[in-house]
């Protein structure tokens, strides 16, 4: 009986292919294996999706699979319906998903080389070639090379177009070649030396929550759970669930923002549950991914925890999912595929029929609201915010550094003898150089941004591509002077504490003053030992979870997140706040300095007193009026390309097929990206919102299923 085989590839593609299977590798077959497949000139990894005993009809040829890598499938059939979900909701490639769920090493690669025919060259055929084939056939008669090699020997010449009139003549041949990869065992799960630690830490309250929480494990059916609660009873409950899961014989997987957080939260976990846990996430190097996702695979372990790529993790029997700091907007992948991990996670929880539990202290706004109407929310209120705030108008004021806090930060490092934390949103001196004269400002040649000036190392460098290039003394225009624009950066700002405190030692941590991982754990120790007086730091720096809290934080401009033209910037600015309020000393006598120009906004006062009711009530009427998710469903394309009117032509066409399909959707644009232009290619983009999101997958598939070129979706709501 013939056998067929429908295939995904992991090309920006949203359909499978038919293969014939030839009688070799039918045994082998199974749903869920890789395969080596031919796709036009290329022999390309895919992944077997649905066997067939049927020939479709059509009467076209189908080309035959030509080999099976594995001898077990990768994918189960559960994870396979889970990922097909996923990309079904973002309107991506299912096999560029399925390839984003492995470990780089198990990707099959292939390489083509082009040799001469093994037939001798005559005197007649080197005599019709043209100067330029002679270069490439006397360069192949050496040895077989790739077409990337031999463009960089020759980069003035058109290699494959020569290469492509070479091999129709029957001069050159190609030769494919896979790379084998050894697959490495599972190793044992080791166990960890130290002593167990018995764990007292739930009080009360969080014990009723933790078991109100955990009667859903070991039942039929998905259930969804916020949890509301401050850090500690968070992590508490956290582990009450996941040894009752333990004990049920089934898996969790645990979602946390920072890869950081993952090596903290296994060493916790395996003190206190006994049991290795793995650990996935993009700085282990291929190798260690794939022995971690061999563990996984194998069962050797029961809990895996890591950032957003976890989400992929080959758990069978998947009871509990965990999504800790579901606010981060870390979770969200722009990059192919596209991906919002917090959705994953549910579309996970639901295949298995597992609890999945979002945790946070400031939950997003659309995740909180969607839980009060669909889902259960167990909010335990935490400790009120000690100490002192106090927020300084800055729209009045002409000081880089407000009087007040220079004041705060004199009084708390000679009478309290203790070192202070400030925190500053831009990197750099300045945002851009302008010409005093005809007012032109430093830009990216490849990028439609200004480049921010750096003082230390005096150069402009851009923030998106990394192009940098030395300052000019002059305008480069009309040869005027140039002067700082506005917006100061980290660097003014640590010139101008060390202008008011000449004998102490001001230290700056952002990505260029603290690039390597050494320098910055010698900062974190400075700082924790007190060989430093003040530490500045960008967002950069919040983000580390082992910085020693200080009893005076000052913050300047928490609002520059609020410029950005996106419907989240509010909860993006407040989230930002909120990572750098956390580095507050828990006392009676710290202090919390804050310099904004909106001193009464609700995504800045709210925050600083810890009040997220309030937050929460105006960013929810704000979404409201404007119907903006969670009221609506929303898709961001965004479109690029090299030629700008092709591109805008090609976006305007798509908007007409939209309004076409009659959906009743709204759509916004199309227009320039707010960065019109990145590493050279154009950006056009445009909104489709709808408040249903059926309606919203009938108004796109089509037009997104003909479109050709680069494009990508990212779904909110």
């Amino acid at each position: 009986m013939s056998v067929y085989a429908e295939v995904v590839f992991a090309l920006p593609i949203d359909q499978s292919y038919t293969y014939s299977v030839p009688d070799g590798l039918a045994q082998r077959l199974e749903v869920g294996v890789r395969v080596l497949a031919p796709f036009g000139r290329q022999c390309l990894t895919g992944y077997v999706t649905r066997i067939r005993h049927r020939r479709p009809s059509g009467g076209f040829e189908l080309k035959a699979l030509q080999e099976i890598p594995d001898e077990d499938p990768v994918f189960s059939p559960e994870f396979l319906k889970f990922t097909r979900r996923l990309a079904d909701w973002n309107y991506a490639s299912w096999g560029e998903v399925l390839q984003a769920a492995l470990p780089p090493s198990l990707v099959v690669r292939s390489r083509t080389r082009f040799a001469l025919r093994e037939e001798p060259i005559t005197d007649k055929d080197l005599g019709r070639l043209t100067a330029d084939e002679s270069r490439l056939v006397e360069l192949l008669g050496q040895k077989a090379y790739t077409e990337r090699h031999m463009q960089r020997r020759f980069p003035q010449l058109e290699v494959s177009a020569l290469l492509s009139r070479l091999e129709r003549r029957g001069l050159v041949s190609r030769l494919r070649e896979m790379r084998r990869v050894r697959a490495r065992p599972a190793e044992p799960a080791a166990r960890p030396v130290s002593q167990l630690e018995l764990d007292f830490s739930l009080d009360r309250d969080s014990l009723h929550a933790a078991r109100s929480i955990g009667r859903a494990l070991g039942g039929e059916g998905h259930r969804a759970v916020y949890l509301q609660a401050g850090d500690d009873r968070r992590k508490a409950i956290y582990l009450y669930l996941l040894k009752r899961n333990s004990g049920l014989r089934r898996t969790a997987l645990v979602l946390v923002p920072e890869i950081a957080q993952s090596e903290g939260l296994r060493r916790d976990l395996e003190l206190k549950l006994g049991e290795s846990v793995t650990v996935l996430h993009s700085r282990l190097t291929p190798a260690q991914r794939e022995v971690q996702w061999q563990r996984i695979r194998s069962g050797q372990v029961h809990v895996a925890i890591g950032p957003r790529s976890a989400l992929f993790a080959p758990l069978d029997n998947l009871g509990l999912v965990i999504v800790e700091e579901e606010q981060d907007p870390s979770y969200f992948q722009k990059e192919t595929p596209a991906f919002d991990a917090r959705r994953g996670a549910l579309l996970r929880a639901r295949q298995a029929g597992a609890l999945l539990v979002f945790g946070s202290g400031w939950p997003a706004v659309e995740t909180l609201h969607r839980a009060h109407r669909s889902g259960e929310v167990v909010h335990l209120p935490g400790p009120p915010q000690m100490g002192y705030v106090e927020i300084l108008d800055d729209s009045r004021s002409a000081a880089l550094i407000h009087g007040r806090i220079v004041e705060r930060v004199r009084r708390r490092l000679e009478i309290k003898q203790e070192p202070v934390l400030v925190f500053c949103s831009r990197r750099g001196y300045a945002s851009f150089l302008r010409c005093s004269r005809c007012r032109h400002i430093s830009r990216c040649p490849y990028c439609d941004v200004t480049m921010p000036f750096h003082k230390k190392s005096d150069r402009l460098l851009c923030h998106t591509c990394g192009h940098a290039q030395a300052v000019s003394s002059s305008c480069p225009e009309c040869g005027g002077r140039l002067i700082v624009g506005r917006d100061p950066g980290i660097e003014v700002i640590a010139e101008e504490f060390q202008r008011h405190f000449p004998q102490r030692r001001i230290v700056s941590f952002d990505r260029d003053a603290a690039a390597h991982s050494a320098d910055q754990e010698r900062i974190l120790n400075d700082f924790e030992e007190g060989r430093i007086d003040v530490l500045l730091g960008t967002p950069y720096l919040a983000h580390r979870l082992n910085l020693p809290p200080a009893g005076l934080v000052a913050v300047f401009h928490p609002e520059t997140a609020l410029g950005a033209p996106d419907f989240q910037a509010g909860q993006r600015a407040a989230h930002n706040l909120r990572q750098i309020i956390r580095h507050l000393a828990p006392a009676r006598d710290s202090e919390l300095m804050i310099q904004t120009e909106f001193p009464w906004h609700h995504c800045i006062r709210p925050v600083a007193f810890g009040r997220f009711e309030d937050f929460y009530a105006k960013e929810i009427q704000y979404r409201s009026t404007l119907g903006y998710p969670p009221f609506s469903y929303m898709a961001e394309i965004m479109f690029q390309g090299e030629n700008l009117r092709s591109l805008a032509n090609r976006t305007r066409d798509f908007a007409r097929q939209v309004e076409e399909t009659d959906t009743g959707v709204e759509v916004l644009g199309p227009a320039l990206a707010p960065v019109a232009r990145i590493r050279g290619r154009s950006r056009v983009q445009m909104f489709v919102k709808s408040p249903r999101k059926r309606r919203l997958d009938q108004a796109l598939r089509g037009p997104l299923s003909r479109v050709k070129g680069r494009r990508s979706v990212h779904i909110f709501g």
